[in-house]
């Protein structure tokens, strides 16, 4: 869920657009770890409004990027 999360937040996906958008491309849903038959998009705004609830979105993306940079 993280994973979709986080492609949603780098390329800019509304929910409807990030379920088309893993039904389209092998590549997203590779990231993701899902298959066509598995969308996971209601567990997806659980993970959202939890995240959101304990205002961790932003503290989250900023940790991952600095690991990502940290890492080359």
């Amino acid at each position: 869920m993280l994973r979709i999360y986080f492609m949603q937040q780098w390329l800019g996906y509304s929910n409807p657009a990030m379920e088309d958008e893993l039904h389209d491309h092998a590549a997203l849903r590779c990231f993701a770890a899902c298959s066509l038959e598995m969308f996971p998009m209601r567990p997806l705004l659980q993970v959202q409004t939890f995240l959101e609830r304990h205002d961790l979105c932003e503290k989250l993306v900023v940790l991952t990027w600095k690991i990502l940079l940290a890492k080359g």
